[in-house]
């Protein structure tokens, strides 16, 4: 089974990065993993820095840039560790693999 890519970061870059690798590598299993509630996609933060609206910085909802981009998407989770020497990180105290 061939390593797959975990980003750290559904916003804007971390989703770039995501998308990036998807193009690069159709079969690659990407797992993306965020603190927030949703995925936030937008080319402008001006919604958010004026009104606070978090829901006017998604462009997508999060079942279809899982669907369009093959991504496993882990919203709510907040990455506490990563050790590269292993190809792990830490999530909420458990131990997962790259």
């Amino acid at each position: 089974m061939e390593a797959g890519l975990v980003v750290i970061g559904a916003q804007t870059a971390g989703l770039a990065a995501a998308a990036e690798a998807r193009r690069r590598n159709a079969a690659m299993p990407i797992t993306v993993v965020d603190r927030a509630r949703q995925p936030a996609a937008a080319t402008c933060g001006l919604p958010w820095l004026f009104r606070k609206d978090s829901a006017a910085m998604c462009l997508h909802s999060q079942e279809e840039l899982a669907r369009r981009y093959r991504l496993d998407l882990r919203m709510e989770h907040d990455v506490t560790g990563i050790d590269l020497s292993r190809r792990t990180h830490t999530r909420h105290g458990s131990l997962l693999s790259s």
